[in-house]
């Protein structure tokens, strides 16, 4: 049970700083840049 749940707040914490990163590059302007970062990483 305990495990179950520290995954789930590993995956919302996950979540969050994606989206911080997203709002922030696309304040920047540099959003495209960042995807292609981000989706060469998976």
């Amino acid at each position: 049970m305990l495990a179950s749940m520290i995954l789930t707040l590993n995956n919302i914490n996950f979540y969050q700083e994606l989206m911080l990163s997203i709002r922030e590059n696309i304040k920047l302007g540099t959003f495209e840049e960042f995807h292609d970062k981000y989706i060469n990483k998976l």
